[in-house]
């Protein structure tokens, strides 16, 4: 006859597999293939467990290590469990099975426990249950003040020969919303997102308490702050990022005007160059803005880290063939850089940086909506192009992390071919056109590419202010815990901006006065 003991245990786990299993059901990346583990977004919340325990009689056994007694913190919580005399006992008996039979969930052959929670480590090192890919990261790491610009981070890591992920704009501040809110930028298709880069933040919570987050302390807190959004889960004071060894780089621009009687052929060669190009050219690690507007087509420039000229050039060939083709007169140059930093300042010196200038709206084309349904996403970038400046930022972040739901960053992202900023130019001595122009952004040219898209995403960095549906479309699945995580480390809702996380609790008044609404 089976024990108590064995009832409880076989029961816990059938009821976490059932909660597992339509958790992962209903969401995507690790859960279509894997089986849920305590790190994981899908993993039952701690009411879900109190429910079981209660149909138990309060006999559930959750899991903590038997060496969690040697270190000050057990799945990034101070546990309040060590004791250096009780972890001294303990290594004496370690190597006796009688040590672990008493616990269902202590392994006797010990590297089947991933070393999460040694006995023979530091205090201070973290005790998990489970593993943790990012605390096992060993290479060189820069930690960066919040106001360090991109271009700054930038000089540093090159002066030791390391290149960091960061903006496109010299003067982003990658600390704040830039990674908070994913962070796309010149090596994304190399290496990923700013986001997926992060391996710790120093943070001032909202009730005034310094924090560290990362992979072993405040971990939700930890993955909120990669991609959940920048102002409302804490301030953020340092953060501490993945450094890549420096290699060359390459730079190409390309333009092709419309001159007001080839403009078929014009879309027709944006058309190919979607379908040509610019997959072999993000899969092979560039990172390309490109311009479609009434003056024409543009690159400028497509960034290619660690590829020859040579290489770049081969990569841009299928465009050229298309121009050829169509008859299209163009323009093309592309250069070689010995570092990443020279080729960073190269297309700079030609680069003008006004965001703030325009309204500004976006969305993200898959690739397979791109591929697929090319024709019409070439009639959407037409429209848009007739009276606003259409942006697109091509690169390819799919392996940025092991699964979508690692960081916080909208999953979306994850299959983007094509992030689109589109908008017009901001009217300083008519203040009723620029309402009406930032209207059209949201009521005219997003919902264009939002047909498109259908349950799809925009980048949080680049989205309009006025975007409906805000929490699926910049969030996407993650926005239920995000919430919880914000309710969690912001009670009060003291952080608040426009399209952040909860603010749908809080409406604006005609006299301009913040109130909650729920």
């Amino acid at each position: 006859m089976m024990s108590i003991r064995t009832v409880v245990v076989w029961s816990s786990v059938f009821v976490a597999s059932i909660a597992s299993l339509t958790r992962d059901r209903a969401s995507s990346g690790c859960a279509a293939r894997c089986r849920t583990i305590p790190s994981d977004s899908a993993w039952p919340e701690t009411s879900v467990w109190a429910q079981l325990n209660e149909t138990v009689g309060g006999k559930l056994i959750q899991t903590v290590p038997i060496a969690a007694v040697c270190h000050k913190t057990l799945n990034g919580q101070d546990s309040g469990l060590h004791d250096e005399a009780k972890c001294a006992a303990l290594r004496n008996v370690w190597f006796f099975p009688e040590t672990h039979l008493v616990d269902p969930a202590s392994p006797m052959s010990y590297y089947f426990s991933n070393n999460t929670c040694n006995p023979w480590l530091e205090p201070d090192t973290p005790c998990t249950t489970g593993t943790d890919a990012v605390s096992e990261y060993t290479g060189p790491a820069v930690k960066l003040g919040a106001g360090v610009e991109s271009l700054e981070a930038y000089k540093f890591a090159d002066s030791y020969g390391l290149v960091v992920v960061g903006g496109n704009c010299p003067t982003v501040a990658m600390g704040g919303g830039y990674i908070q809110g994913g962070g796309h930028g010149p090596l994304a298709s190399r290496h990923g997102l700013a986001a997926d880069q992060v391996l710790e933040m120093e943070v001032v919570s909202p009730s005034g308490e310094t924090l560290a987050a990362s992979a072993t302390d405040n971990a939700e807190l930890f993955w909120a702050l990669r991609g959940g959004g920048g102002g409302t889960f804490g301030v953020v004071t340092s953060v501490t990022v993945k450094a890549f060894p420096d290699t060359i780089g390459s730079t190409a621009s390309m333009m092709v005007a419309n001159n007001g009687a080839n403009a078929d052929a014009l879309y027709s060669a944006i058309g190919g160059w979607i379908q040509k190009a610019l997959p072999g050219l993000v899969d092979a690690g560039a990172f390309v803005s490109w311009i479609a507007a009434s003056f024409g087509f543009t690159v400028s420039p497509a960034v290619a880290p660690g590829l020859t000229s040579a290489e770049l050039d081969g990569l841009m060939q299928p465009m050229i063939d298309v121009l050829k083709a169509a008859g299209l007169e163009y323009t093309y140059s592309s250069a070689q850089h010995a570092t990443f930093l020279e080729s960073y300042q190269f297309y700079q010196q030609t680069a003008s940086w006004n965001v703030s200038d325009y309204t500004l709206g976006g969305r993200l084309i898959p690739r397979d909506i791109a591929l697929q349904n090319t024709d019409a996403v070439i009639e959407a970038i037409r429209h848009i192009s007739a009276t606003a400046i259409f942006s697109g930022v091509s690169y390819n972040v799919a392996d940025g992390v092991q699964f979508p739901d690692d960081v916080a960053v909208q999953p979306y992202m994850r299959k983007t071919l094509i992030g689109v900023a589109l908008g017009t130019p901001l009217n300083y001595t008519d203040w009723s056109a620029s309402v009406a122009a930032q209207d059209q952004v949201t009521n005219d040219l997003v919902p264009t590419l939002e047909k498109l898209t259908p349950n799809g995403g925009a980048y949080l960095n680049e989205a309009d202010f006025q975007q409906p549906d805000f929490q699926r479309t910049l969030y996407g699945d993650h926005y239920k815990r995000l919430l919880e995580i914000k309710r969690k480390y912001d009670p009060k809702s003291i952080l608040y901006a426009k399209t952040a996380v909860g603010s749908e609790e809080w409406g604006e008044n005609s006299d301009g006065r913040l109130c909650r609404v729920k």
